[in-house]
């Protein structure tokens, strides 16, 4: 080409840019997807440290359709309990995979690790912290009389303490039968206490995760 040929500026194809945009939406993670990933990324992380992981995934529970569960509702006592978990341990930035690799002790650390794993599974969101201590999965918002709102965890655990303590806000009087297959366990209002994973009917366990938390998930109730 000489230096008096003439040169065509370079246009960006419109149609090749919208083409590009539906990729990307496309290509877009959906919530559920990057939860298991999560979780995967936990179960190999166990893996590394060369002790048991969760029951495999063919063997979960085959979990009823939420739209089959009953109306939520809740005890005055459960409204109080979890509406002061959401005040006094507010949701947080603070990172979950650093919070759970800080626990000291090593049995417990893992054990902390495969329960969020499972209740990865059995929600399909991501964790987030509230407060220091407790690792929750989606939410739940109380109106007050006044109209103001505040918001706690639908579901969560915490590893402090020699025990792990999974948060089941909407409490357990409709999960009797639940709880009598689930193994060595006790209960407050909406405090489930285990000693370990292995102590317990981990598809039980899944289970109970997993249906609580459709039931309440995203609810406003008052308090």
């Amino acid at each position: 080409m000489t230096e008096h040929e003439d040169r065509r500026p370079e246009h960006d194809d419109p149609d090749e840019e919208r083409d590009e945009e539906h990729d990307e939406e496309r290509h877009e993670e959906h919530p559920a997807d990057k939860a298991d990933k999560r979780a995967k990324a936990i179960r190999d992380e166990i893996v590394e440290q060369d002790v048991p992981q969760p029951m495999p995934d063919d063997d979960k529970p085959g979990y009823p359709d939420p739209d089959d569960y009953p109306q939520h509702s809740l005890s005055d006592n459960q409204r109080y309990d979890a509406a002061m978990v959401g005040v006094q341990t507010p949701k947080n930035d603070a990172d979950v995979a650093e919070f759970l690799a800080a626990i000291d002790d090593h049995a417990h650390r893992v054990e902390a690790m495969k329960l969020c794993a499972l209740m990865m599974e059995a929600t399909g969101v991501e964790p987030a912290m509230w407060g220091d201590a407790i690792v929750g999965f989606g939410s739940l918002q109380y109106r007050y009389p006044s109209g103001d709102l505040s918001e706690t965890m639908a579901v969560g655990f915490s590893p402090s303490g020699r025990r792990l303590t999974v948060y089941i806000t909407e409490g357990f009087e409709r999960h009797a039968r639940t709880l009598a297959k689930l193994g060595p366990h006790t209960t407050t209002d909406d405090c489930l206490y285990i000693r370990g994973l292995d102590t317990v009917d981990q598809r039980t366990l899944r289970s109970l995760v997993n249906q609580s938390f459709h039931h309440v998930n995203a609810q406003t109730v008052n308090a």
